[in-house]
């Protein structure tokens, strides 16, 4: 990971990349709904995570800033009784 790139992103689904060395974003992903602690770095990737019913965990390429997979998660279980 570089540790000159922070992301942000919010409630208007968009994740913005910002390099702390330029000013201004370098660049941006549409469609994540982030509404929380939900954006990690993973190598040349960038993991987010979505309030919504479908396709909760994305993982994005960092270089093209396109779509590399959804991540299955049952995030579905909250009313469970089972650990």
């Amino acid at each position: 990971m570089d540790p000159t790139l922070i992301a942000s992103g919010g409630w208007d689904s968009t994740v913005i990349l910002h390099d702390i060395r330029q000013k201004g974003p370098i660049g941006g992903i549409l469609g994540p709904y982030i509404c929380g602690d939900t954006i990690d770095f993973n190598g040349k990737d960038i993991i987010t995570g979505s309030w919504r019913n479908e396709n909760q965990i994305e993982m994005w390429d960092l270089r093209t800033t396109d779509k590399v997979k959804d991540i299955e998660w049952d995030g579905d279980n909250f009313d469970s009784e089972e650990p």
